[in-house]
């Protein structure tokens, strides 16, 4: 017994049933079904696409659900029915959206038709579908005939490389988005300003209003006082030459001592030719 699924299909008339009631199905959902082909078009049917189909891999060869109003996504366990081979992955003129699932890729069993167009499908076409080579594709319905719809499929450029007798490239077109609006500023960025209006120069990270952290000059103990903690430090340290900081600072400050004692010299000579 591989499993059990419980699929509901809508018929147009509105009258609902189980796919396990189904005749033509009969055993589907016990796992005694034997059958490889589930042969399920034009019939109105409704819902998602089950992810436990991917239970029949051991026998299913061909799935063709095309020209129905299924929704929701394709399952990225549809890539384990990798026995189909010279059969038939038609699931065009529906309403599936979101991405195409890379999983796909590895369904390069299929012989004859690989069909997704004509249900509103986005994103960008996984490299990995370019290892198929089915005899009819269409990622769009512009691709092959067999595809009813319009072209509701949008695919972001760019396009995977295909080979050049790939049928899956003929005819396939993508959009160019522009690129996202840059992030608005944050209140705090990452920065380092010197601040020289205390007795001993800061070195501040961020802003002066909205500091993230800030380092200073203990000189009576003879040491850096440092207000960062190790989550900040290990932030800054990515965007800032700290040891190279710490010079800088030991150097501004050296500076300014002589200032001052050359200053207070020239205020002492001044004070002395005075009391002459």
């Amino acid at each position: 017994m591989r499993g059990v699924i419980l699929v509901t299909i809508c018929l147009a008339s509105g009258h609902s049933e189980t796919l396990c009631n189904n005749s033509d199905y009969a055993g589907l959902c016990d796992g005694s079904y034997t059958g490889t082909d589930i042969w399920l078009p034009r019939l109105s049917l409704s819902g998602t696409i089950p992810s436990e189909l991917a239970l029949l891999s051991a026998t299913l060869l061909s799935l063709q659900i095309h020209v129905n109003d299924i929704s929701g996504t394709l399952p990225t366990e549809m890539g384990l029915l990798t026995p189909i081979y010279g059969a038939r992955f038609v699931v065009s003129d529906n309403k599936l959206s979101g991405s195409v699932p890379t999983e796909l890729g590895q369904l390069t069993n299929i012989g004859e038709s690989f069909l997704v167009g004509g249900n509103r499908l986005s994103g960008t076409i996984p490299q990995e579908l370019t290892s198929l080579n089915p005899t009819h594709c269409a990622i769009m319905c512009s691709q092959h005939a067999w595809c009813q719809g319009p072209d509701t499929n949008q695919f972001a450029c760019p396009l995977p490389t295909w080979s050049s007798n790939s049928p899956c490239s003929t005819g396939l077109s993508c959009v160019w988005y522009p690129p996202s609006p840059p992030s608005p500023p944050a209140d705090q960025q990452d920065g380092a300003v010197i601040e020289m209006t205390g007795d001993d120069p800061k070195l501040i990270f961020g802003t002066i209003e909205k500091p993230i952290c800030q380092l200073s000059i203990d000189r009576p103990n003879s040491r850096l006082v440092s207000t960062c903690s190790i989550q900040d430090s290990r932030r800054l340290e990515e965007a800032f030459d700290c040891e190279g900081k710490y010079a800088a600072l030991e150097q501004k400050h050296k500076a300014l001592q002589i200032e001052v004692s050359e200053l207070r010299s020239l205020a002492e000579e001044l004070k002395a030719a005075k009391m002459e």
